[in-house]
């Protein structure tokens, strides 16, 4: 393939970026709450399966190792195999070119290299199984006898369902494969029972819920359950949002060669690219039409374009699609892979060094609010500044800090009060708290002697809660201190003195 050694210098090049980032970066609001899932490994947790908690517990060694880079070290690792397994699938039912043209639009890919491969999330070790389920599923729609790959598929969908439920999607497209294509494998008993060893995988997840009043479905069930009236800015930001978080050079090249393919090569379609386009456009349909009604998130439906680019891999690796010859399709992902890094250097100059913040409210209790990058910045500055405020302004060793919801919470607990030996409470209500309610997060016993702040900050201003007034009475005004990014203030901290009823 023509540009071959420029794609492999640009991959080479994002990949050292994004090592950068994952160790220079603060974790974000997600990130640093999936810590607590590491801190107190279980089959289940409040809004998600368990898998990423143990991911971060592998690589950080049972959470004693607190760098940015070791939380986010799995992240990385699974990203770089999934590259070199999409390489793989696609060289198997294409051809070289066409595997390096999946290579380099997996690599250039915002959400399989920044949101789940540098950062840590459950979608991490996710896109690990659905590509290794990807590779199962097209081995079974390809041999005549494929009983031992409905097994790995019910495995790999099982361990992926074990990171994010989403996974279980996989199974949705494989039935209606068979359905439309190949429904004499109803009668195959390996079928059934690849889909036991899925149930049997998440069977502790399950349980788990069913000990819980399965919160976790509860949970995301309310977030897409509003079907009265219509949303169409819901669901601009999600096509926005797909179009962003997949690279629009990238986005781009895949809408042009899928729709090419199904308007002039429909009949031709094998029976892998009959399957990638089942599996691709479900996520992808299923979360823009729920958008329709509900406020999604755009990389719920990015595993679909996982699957759109091993479709694009495997036809431009058999054939020209119009626009694009092997010439303009290397420079294409030229220009992604380009874009991507630069949006990287963009993304940790911003966040390190925009003055202040970006936030058009500047009243002391609300700066910041609205400017993202805050989230994954200053909390260091945050410790080292309330360290100094307890040891000489309150003469202090230690003190104990409240929080009444999830986010600052985590980042609370990650970055002050566990390295400080600070003890931590939290109240609320559960849909406030998450994994809060069963994590007790406190460093050793409350004193009475001590003094007790309420925290939060004002980019994400939250007055103490009811449930913290009933346990409290506050007995000064809010002490505010200044976070500085660049030399301005970017965010205040803010503290509530409290005494116990």
């Amino acid at each position: 393939m023509k540009n071959e050694k420029w794609l492999y210098l640009l991959i080479i090049i994002s990949v050292l970026l994004r090592l950068f980032l994952s160790a220079h970066l603060e974790l974000g609001n997600d990130e640093v709450y999936y810590t607590i899932y590491a801190k107190q490994l279980q089959p289940g947790y409040f809004d998600h399966p368990p898998l990423v908690g143990y991911l971060i517990s592998l690589t950080s060694l049972g959470s004693t190792l607190h760098s940015e880079f070791a939380i986010r070290l799995g992240a990385i690792a699974c990203s770089l195999f999934n590259l070199w397994l999409t390489y793989e699938i696609v060289l198997l039912w294409s051809s070289r070119k066409g595997a390096l043209i999946a290579l380099g639009l997996a690599a250039a890919s915002p959400y399989l290299s920044l949101i789940a491969g540098t950062m840590i999330m459950p979608d991490s070790a996710m896109q690990t199984f659905w590509i290794a389920a990807l590779y199962a599923a097209l081995r079974i729609v390809s041999e005549k006898n494929p009983e031992k790959y409905f097994l790995l598929f019910g495995i790999m969908v099982g361990l992926a369902s074990l990171s994010k439920i989403h996974g279980i999607m996989l199974w949705a497209a494989l039935g209606l494969y068979i359905l439309f294509f190949n429904i004499r494998q109803l009668k195959n008993p390996f079928l059934y029972l690849g889909f036991l060893a899925t149930l049997i995988i998440v069977s502790p997840y399950i349980i788990w819920n069913a000990d819980n009043d399965f919160i976790s479905f509860t949970f995301h069930q309310n977030r897409v359950n509003h079907f009265s009236s219509l949303q169409i800015d819901s669901f601009i930001r999600e096509l926005l949002g797909g179009f962003l978080y997949n690279n629009p050079i990238s986005y781009i090249l895949i809408t042009i060669v899928v729709f090419r393919e199904l308007r002039y090569n429909r009949s031709e379609q094998s029976p892998q690219q009959k399957f990638l386009l089942i599996a691709g456009g479900l996520p992808i349909v299923l979360f823009l039409s729920l958008s329709l009604f509900n406020d999604t998130l755009p990389h719920w439906s990015a595993p679909g374009f996982t699957c759109l680019i091993v479709y694009v891999g495997i036809c431009l690796g058999k054939h020209e699609v119009g626009y694009f010859s092997e010439q303009r399709t290397g420079n294409w992902l030229k220009m992604a892979l380009s874009l991507l890094c630069v949006a990287m250097v963009g993304l940790y100059g911003f966040i390190s060094y925009y003055p202040g913040t970006t936030s058009g409210n500047k009243k002391i209790e609300m700066l910041g609010d609205g400017d993202p990058s805050l989230d994954l910045y200053g909390w260091k500055q945050v410790s080292e500044k309330l360290r100094v405020f307890v040891n000489d302004s309150l003469h202090q060793k230690s003190i104990t800090l409240v929080c009444s919801k999830w986010f600052p919470a985590a980042h609370v607990y990650h970055y002050i009060a566990e390295p400080n030996r600070f003890a931590m409470l939290t109240y609320g209500e559960l849909h406030d708290l998450h994994t809060f309610r069963w994590f007790a997060p406190t460093n050793g016993a409350v004193s009475k002697d001590q003094p007790i702040y309420f925290i939060t900050f004002s980019n994400m201003f939250q007055a103490p809660s009811t449930a913290v007034l009933n346990a409290f009475d506050i007995t000064s005004t809010p002490v505010y201190i200044p976070i500085l990014r660049n030399g301005v203030v970017a965010k205040y901290m803010v503290l509530y003195e409290m005494r116990e009823k």
